[in-house]
């Protein structure tokens, strides 16, 4: 007979006759149609469940093992041979979700917000990878009772009801042994049938310089599902390796703020699974990433701690003459034995291990004359290695930036970077005389 309500089947005897009918439908309203012309009409206005292709890559769409091309809608079916067929009956909003249980007794749940109860609610939850787990499905009403579950030993659960009531019904996907991925399908009368999406992000896809301290944020363009979008956010830095967050909500804006500073001169990732959700359960279309580049660590000027008189006699000034340009200088008298030569050094404390840059600037002069050579210590073979030699006269001169090539070679187990000033003359007296000595760095 016929009726007017819906009824549970399943199985090729059951979709044979709805395909058969369509089938003669289409080469009624198009009698020249070849069997593969109906054929691809079919599939292509099909309805995609599941994932595509074997099942086994999460987030896949398309044909696939399980659901073929996908559920028959025979409206669409007709109206791309060019069938005369009106506005497309009401029908049930479809979602797909996707999933993993930790193990056994793990439960993941999916609010189903209904709005439509004149059609049922529908859900066919599947495991579709080798050893998967197994899963059993329940729904639980808008004030949480159980109204309908499937419990059986497979790979394969289904469940129907008519809703009694209009609200947020929730699907609960529960592992009754191993663990792995699911996908469960829904259809019912749901709230909307447009999908989430991002609206906007910061830092912007590709910025660079952003502070390390930077909160990351992604607003969508509706009210989301706040756990099951947590669940899909992510932030990685160099390597790969996640970055510990806190998440907070300011209207439809989610914000990832990391626990600690992250690393400067860095890459990072930040990433919206597609399994994000909004308030009724409908998942972004993708995923969305995007990535941005940290700034690099701010330079830091140091004057030196100490200084101590190699080679010569200290005649005026101390280390505190070195710190700025002033009227004040560090003045040493070469030695006189054979050629004339002063050497002193200075110390600079409190630098961190592999900076990631290190040079020297100096200003002084001679007032007799002298070939002045500035080198910083190497403490892995105790090397001098030079950074500038040149000759000085009585005019001031200033050197600035002179830089080490390899930075982290010159910063002693303490912190300590030595810095050597040296003045030599073929002439007796020569003196020399510093009156700005410093070290900048910028950290790793």
């Amino acid at each position: 007979g016929t009726g007017s309500g819906y009824l549970a089947q399943s199985g090729t005897s059951m979709a044979a006759p709805f395909v058969t009918g369509v089938a003669l439908l289409m080469r009624q309203a198009a009698p020249g149609l070849s069997p593969g012309e109906v054929k691809a009409a079919m599939t292509g206005t099909a309805v995609d469940w599941g994932r595509g292709g074997d099942g086994a890559v999460p987030g896949s769409a398309g044909p696939d093992v399980d659901y073929g091309a996908g559920r028959l809608d025979a409206h669409a079916a007709l109206g791309a041979v060019g069938a005369a067929v009106g506005a497309a009956p009401a029908v049930p909003a479809h979602r797909t979700r996707e999933g993993t249980v930790a193990a056994a007794g793990a439960a993941v749940e999916f609010p189903i917000d209904v709005v439509d109860t004149a059609v049922p609610l529908a859900a066919t939850l599947l495991s579709p990878e080798p050893g998967g787990p197994d899963v059993d499905l329940s729904l639980l009403d808008p004030s949480g009772v159980e109204v309908a579950a499937s419990r059986t030993a497979g790979r394969h659960e289904d469940l129907g009801v008519t809703p009694a009531a209009a609200g947020r019904y929730r699907l609960r996907v529960t592992s009754a042994q191993g663990a792995g991925g699911f996908v469960l399908d829904v259809s019912a009368g749901l709230a909307d049938a447009a999908p989430p999406a991002v609206v906007a992000v910061s830092p912007a896809d590709g910025a660079a310089g952003v502070p390390v301290d930077a909160t990351v944020t992604a607003r969508f363009s509706e009210p989301m599902d706040r756990a099951a979008t947590e669940a899909a956010a992510s932030l990685t830095g160099p390597g790969g390796t996640r970055v510990a967050v806190a998440f907070t909500w300011t209207g439809d804006e989610l914000a990832m703020r990391p626990a600690a500073a992250l690393a400067h001169s860095a890459t990072y990732t930040a990433r919206i699974a597609a399994t994000a959700a909004d308030a009724s359960g409908l998942e972004l279309p993708a995923e969305r990433t995007w990535t941005f580049t940290t700034a690099a660590a701010p330079a830091r000027t140091l004057p030196p701690a100490a200084v101590d008189v190699e080679v010569g006699t200290l005649r005026l000034g101390g280390v505190a003459s070195l710190a700025a340009r002033d009227a004040g200088a560090l003045e040493v008298d070469g030695a006189t034995t054979g050629t004339s030569t002063s050497s002193w050094v200075a110390r600079f404390p409190g630098v961190p291990a592999a900076p990631a840059s290190l040079s020297v600037t100096w200003a002084g002069a001679s007032a007799t004359g002298c070939t002045q050579t500035i080198s910083l210590y190497r403490w892995e073979d105790g090397v001098w290695e030079r950074l500038d030699s040149r000759a000085i006269g009585a005019a001031t001169t200033t050197l600035t930036d002179l830089a080490s090539r390899h930075p982290a070679q010159h910063v002693g187990p303490a912190g300590e970077v030595l810095v050597r000033v040296r003045c030599s003359s073929a002439a007796a007296g020569a003196a020399s005389a510093t009156d700005l000595l410093t070290l900048t760095y910028r950290a790793p």
